[in-house]
């Protein structure tokens, strides 16, 4: 015997599967929100008047990649500050930062 599926209960099986669906977006983008809010940072360049440098993400407790050095006509970039002093990019980042360039006047 051959039974065909009446509308309604086609009607249910894709409502089903509609909100299997959804449930496992949502908990997939609140879980990837939740690793990205605890567990990432964001390293900031402020080339302090030079080319710009993009802006990174880091993993917690990992160090930043030295970027390259930013351009400005008629100074020699020097390095990259943090709180005015020095940044040494063997630093685990455990927060979000921003570096700011020292330049010299050529």
């Amino acid at each position: 015997m051959n039974k065909q599926m009446s509308s309604k209960q086609a009607l249910a099986v894709l409502l089903t599967i509609i909100i299997a669906i959804t449930g496992y977006i949502a908990y997939t983008v609140i879980n990837e929100n939740k690793v990205r809010n605890e567990n990432l940072y964001y390293v900031t360049f402020n080339s302090n008047g030079g080319s710009e440098v993009p802006s990174v993400l880091v993993k917690e407790n990992e160090k930043v990649a030295k970027p390259d050095d930013p351009i400005q006509l008629g100074y020699t970039f020097k390095y990259w500050t943090l709180n005015n002093e020095e940044f040494d990019f063997n630093t685990k980042i455990t927060d979000s930062i921003t570096l700011v360039a020292e330049w010299e006047e050529e």
